[in-house]
């Protein structure tokens, strides 16, 4: 777990009314889709919550629809390749992911350009990414049924994004350790590259098809904009 230091983005961020707007644009959007994911972790909890008929049909509408696996696919529910990576039914999963989308997010806010349209291709794309890298492993390992979900795809697409926009910012791992935006991008590629096929519970495929598309959006998009990691 990780944290920016706040004076490290804001200090440096414009003070005029467009790059208020637009900074104010991109937070409504981390916020919308922190209440997206905040939805449907409240409707897992529900639906395994008891066993009446209005929670069984809810669990039934979810697991249909907000996890991803290649058995989904084949029933034509291509919708769960986004709709998986705003799934979570675990509170601690939700809760981290939660975390860390938002404070990684916040150098997109805070690097002045960077538009609300820019940071939601970023999402949605790493996301379509982090579920290609594990339906790949899915289907390697020829495990129709194996389900996925959370929203660790997309953190990793936008880790990967700053280690690259802001490498010498500093984060704090687990709110302690300091440690360069770069390093810490690298770490998590190197972990999930080194568990990747183990059985650690763990979508380290999805994690690295999510930052392999954050890396390839830096170099199309954010690279422009690569002057703020000069602080």
């Amino acid at each position: 777990m990780s944290a920016l230091r706040p004076f490290n983005i804001r200090n440096y961020w414009g003070n005029s009314s467009c790059e208020s707007n637009r900074a104010k644009n991109c937070t409504t959007l981390l916020y919308t889709v922190i209440g997206i994911n905040t939805m449907v972790f409240v409707g897992w909890q529900f639906a395994n919550s008891s066993r009446d008929q209005n929670a069984m049909k809810v669990k039934r509408f979810l697991t249909e629809n907000f996890l991803l696996s290649l058995q989904h696919l084949k029933e034509g529910r291509w919708s769960t390749l986004i709709t998986s990576e705003f799934s979570h039914i675990n509170l601690a999963h939700f809760g981290f992911n939660m975390f860390a989308f938002y404070q990684m997010s916040q150098v997109l806010v805070y690097t002045p350009g960077v538009t609300p349209l820019s940071i939601a291709t970023l999402i949605f794309g790493s996301a379509l990414a982090a579920s290609a890298g594990f339906l790949g492993e899915a289907s390697v390992d020829q495990h129709q049924r194996k389900v996925g979900l959370g929203a660790s795809g997309i953190v990793s697409g936008i880790t990967a994004s700053v280690a690259l926009l802001a490498p010498k910012l500093t984060v704090l791992v687990f709110g302690v350790v300091p440690m360069p935006m770069w390093v810490f991008g690298v770490g998590t590629i190197v972990y999930d590259t080194y568990f990747l096929g183990g059985n650690t519970g763990i979508g380290h495929s999805a994690h690295l098809g999510g930052a392999a598309f954050g890396v390839l959006y830096y170099f199309l998009r954010l690279r422009k904009f690569k002057g703020f990691g000069r602080f």
